[in-house]
């Protein structure tokens, strides 16, 4: 698919963090909201508040449903896995306050900052306070006592102070995070929905759809639970768009079975429609990626590679490729279950076999990055450079040996590139392991294809979501 944000390499990579400093700005007439009650752990999916106030001078703003919740924390934890990362005064990400910061995003770091923000989904009054769900489990653990020396909550919203494309193209209140890989990927759900007759409503459940009825919209509606990345891969070519393609594996896969049922032909699920249901206001368009004026991808006309501390300007195409090591286990689980069939015989089951025969176990193992690409030699540099055996890597606060895609989507007269929406892939600790230099046709140009095993990929995005 064409890469138009970061989303889906949130689910490849399976780290995100978000520069606190650059995450959108606070509602009217809110402020940070005193601390966390209690610590959170990793994989934990709500915090405990006080209350849902959030004060400011002027008044008091609620926490809602929809609404977003980022927690400050400026604990630094490693980017890195395979080795014992290097640790200075402002080797992270977003940077040291009291010293240079990586506004340039290109400079070599090896620890970040942890904030995170989520989504709201459900809020539960407790004795004292309240508890906020959220949409995805928080990845670090964040300090909670109840004191101000706890981690700050604040509150964000998709409104007059979220992020949003102003008609110069550049972010208004951009959110600027970090993707990197770790231990874990996050898993997700694919809805897949199709009907071959444009009748009945796309957001009620359709109380007449049932088979060969006159109106029969013929809806298949599947989802794809459990899922998680097993291969990905980036890839662009000469005046083409960022690419995206991956390979998932899903535990089970539930169809909907209600049209077939006879004491309920409707739908039990409906549908998530992008703009008949889903994202049809500004906010919402927001909340699922495709804010007015981000949906167009990014394009490699509009991108640079940048190798060995210089540009590589005659690079015609390039594939990022990245395993996972995910895989699927079958166990033995329970005694078959017996299938529910209509009076044609066909299973109305909504996970067949109650889902003994899929699989019951996902492990993730060692993940592999392997890169390519097609350049116009122009030195011997590249060459010396295999020749040399040497693993490549970054050093504090230099990009000089890091390999930089950087991908950004141009801004009107009278924008700030520095606001524009962005991409950038930082590729670090690789050796060169092929340098093919084919004889080139009488007066044809000498092409390259370079091949590359990166031990470390880092993404740096500009855009506007809160949370991939």
């Amino acid at each position: 698919m064409p890469l138009h944000n970061p989303r889906w390499l949130y689910y490849s990579l399976g780290r995100e963090v978000v520069d606190a400093g650059a995450c959108g700005s606070a509602p009217t007439n809110t402020a940070a909201k005193g601390s966390l009650t209690f610590t959170v752990a990793p994989g934990q999916t709500f915090i405990d508040l006080d209350n849902l106030n959030f004060h400011a001078s002027s008044g008091t703003v609620n926490a809602a449903v929809g609404d977003y919740i980022l927690i400050h924390d400026t604990t630094i934890v490693p980017t890195v896995t395979y080795k014992a990362p290097n640790q200075g005064s402002t080797d992270f990400w977003p940077g040291s306050s009291s010293g240079s910061s990586l506004a340039g995003d290109n400079y070599h770091f090896e620890w970040t900052e942890t904030s995170e923000c989520r989504r709201i989904v459900a809020i539960e009054p407790l004795s004292s306070g309240h508890r906020i769900f959220v949409d995805d489990p928080w990845q670090f653990e964040h300090s909670g006592d109840g004191t101000s020396s706890a981690d700050d909550v604040l509150l964000r919203k998709y409104d007059s102070s979220g992020p949003s494309i102003a008609t110069t193209k550049d972010i208004t209140n951009p959110v600027r995070r970090l993707l990197f890989s770790s231990d874990t990927i996050p898993s997700f759900c694919m809805e897949h929905s199709i009907r071959n007759r444009d009748v009945g409503s796309y957001s009620t459940e359709q109380s007449t759809n049932a088979p060969g009825s006159a109106n029969d919209s013929k809806q298949l509606t599947r989802v794809f639970r459990g899922c998680k990345v097993v291969e990905w891969e980036l890839s662009s070519s000469v005046d083409a768009e960022l690419r995206y393609r991956c390979l998932f594996d899903a535990l089970s896969t539930y169809t909907d079975t209600g049209r077939l049922e006879t004491n309920n032909k409707g739908d039990r699920y409906i549908a998530h429609r992008m703009f008949q249901n889903t994202a049809t206001d500004d906010a919402s368009r927001k909340a699922s990626g495709i804010a007015s004026g981000s949906e167009k991808p990014f394009m490699f006309y509009n991108g640079s590679v940048e190798a060995f501390g210089s540009s590589l300007g005659f690079v015609s195409s390039f594939e990022l490729r990245g395993k996972t090591g995910v895989e699927l286990f079958h166990t033995i689980q329970s005694n078959p279950v017996a299938e529910t069939v209509d009076a044609d015989n066909l299973s109305t089951k909504q996970v067949p076999y109650g889902g003994t025969r899929n699989a019951s176990i996902i492990r993730e193992g060692r993940e592999e990055f392997t890169m390519e690409i097609d350049v116009v030699l122009t030195d011997a540099t590249l060459l010396h450079r295999l020749r040399s055996h040497l693993e490549t890597s970054g050093t504090v606060g230099s990009a000089d040996n890091l390999i930089h895609l950087h991908f950004t989507k141009p801004v009107l007269s009278g924008g700030t590139q520095a606001n524009a929406q962005s991409l950038r892939i930082l590729i670090d600790d690789y050796v060169i392991t092929e340098v093919p230099i084919p004889v080139p046709d009488e007066m044809g140009l000498l092409h390259s294809k370079i091949l590359l095993e990166p031990r470390n990929v880092k993404v740096i995005s500009q855009d506007t979501l809160y949370h991939c």
